[in-house]
């Protein structure tokens, strides 16, 4: 496992910005990156400097796949230990610090889908944290009521291939 030493200036500086976002008051961010540039190492990193500083209550990692999922759940528990966990839907995972879910899992993959695994496992503003992989995959399903159930969580959307905001700032 790679620590804070391999880290290369790129992944600090987006490190860097995320974590001036948060001091200036801002809950949102956005990062997009070339594939394969390390996103959930950032991920990982990041979510690391905010505990040790003593701000992290409770994350969400949410990516799309089950191979990202796997992906993810090593290089967090190479950090958090068992403090990172995977989220499926015999196991909620209430004891981790981390939380690594699918949207599958969440019930929330599309607009067909009842949320229901959310809505009952995880009450409003559950997550101090939530960081959501590929986000650029999914602006169109029903994943946002992730976002809006916990408001007042920092949210930091990864991406390698970022959508034109129409009026909007990153």
């Amino acid at each position: 496992p790679r620590g804070e030493a391999s880290r290369r200036y790129y992944q600090d500086a987006a490190i860097r910005a995320v974590l001036e976002k948060i001091a200036q008051g801002k809950n949102r961010a956005l990062l997009f990156l070339a594939t394969g540039s390390g996103k959930t190492f950032i991920a990982v990193n990041l979510l690391k400097k905010i505990a040790d500083a003593g701000a992290l209550r409770r994350a969400l990692f949410l990516c799309d796949r089950d191979e990202l999922r796997n992906q993810a759940l090593s290089a967090f528990q190479n950090v958090f230990g068992s403090n990172a966990a995977a989220v499926s839907g015999s196991n909620t995972q209430k004891n981790a610090r981390i939380l690594i879910a699918t949207y599958q899992t969440l019930n929330i993959a599309s607009d067909e889908e009842d949320a229901k695994f959310l809505l009952d496992n995880y009450p409003e503003n559950y997550f101090s944290h939530i960081i959501i992989d590929e986000c650029h995959r999914s602006a169109w399903k029903k994943w946002s009521m992730v976002l809006r159930r916990n408001s007042q969580a920092i949210q930091v959307g990864l991406t390698a291939t970022p959508r034109h905001w129409e009026g909007g700032s990153k």
